[in-house]
This record gives C-alpha cells, structure tokens and sequence, in this order.
C-alpha cells in the first residue's frame, strides 16, 4: 500500500489602508491578489489571473490568505478612496513565491492636490531684475516658452 501526501501550506499577507496624514485607516476599499506565470528565462509572461478579492475592513485592513505556488509572483492592487490620487509606491505591491519574509503590504494614500507655484524674489534689487522660470517637464513641448518674471515679484504665474 502506498500513501502519498502533501504539505500545502498557506501563507497570510496583512494589507493595511492608511491616510498618513491624518493616521485614520480607509474601510471598504476593493482589493485584488493576481497571480502571475514566469516563463523560462524567470521573466514575467504576462499571463495573469485575479485568485483572490478582498475588502478592507473598519480599521484599514484585509487579511489575505492564500496557497502561494512556486514559480509565480503576485501583484496586490487596492483600489484608492475617491477623490485620493496619489499611493506611496503605488496601487500595486509585487512580490514572489520567494518573498518569505512578506506578510504586511502597508497603502498610504494622499488626496488629489495641486501643487501651488510661487514666487518671491526676496533679494529684489529694482525693477529691473529678471527671473526666467523653466519647467523641465513642459521644456521639450513644441512651442513651450519659459516664465519671465520682472521686478519685485510675489506672484502666482500660472
């Protein structure tokens, strides 16, 4: 007689929601484990798979249980509050059947915001000082001209 058996053996992740600004944690978020396949050479193949929902609960949290197989990595997404745009290290946390020291997976999420530009010329000489004002991430639009500033300036220019 022969018996054959296995270990399978879960593994729980905690996932947190959090407002670090304000410490309180974000309930009923909608979250997602994908499973994912590698292909010969170790890399994603893109082939994935959602395994797993889950939901945040009163305090921020889900618990995520689940077999983890070899030779695949996961991706936990978390879908952000409304009206919160901005994740620390994004919506999604990637790690692998080798990740055994995983077992947190921390969302910070900040509000939709929009950064507000000002300008103080504080060592003013006279009104004929120049400041010239390049915004490197607009520089390479055609047609993009640089913000020219004269004089004593505490302005918002858009």
């Amino acid at each position: 007689m022969l018996f054959l058996s296995s270990c399978i053996k879960e593994k729980s992740i905690l996932v947190t929601a959090t407002n670090p600004s304000t410490g309180e944690p974000f309930a009923n978020l909608n979250g997602v484990l994908i499973e994912r396949n590698f292909n010969t050479s170790g890399q994603n193949n893109g082939v994935g798979k959602e395994v797993l929902q889950f939901q945040t609960d009163a305090n921020g949290e889900a618990m995520i249980t689940y077999v983890f197989k070899k030779k695949r990595y996961y991706e936990v997404y978390l879908s952000p509050p409304s009206n919160y745009c901005y994740a620390t290290d994004g919506f999604k946390k990637v790690f692998s059947e080798n990740s055994q020291n995983i077992d947190r997976v921390d969302y910070e999420f900040y509000p939709c915001t929009r950064i507000k530009f000002r300008v103080l010329n504080s060592n003013c000489f006279d009104v004929n000082d120049k400041l010239i004002f390049i915004r490197s991430h607009e520089s390479s639009y055609p047609g993009y001209q640089p913000i020219e500033l004269f004089g004593c300036v505490d302005e918002n220019p858009t």
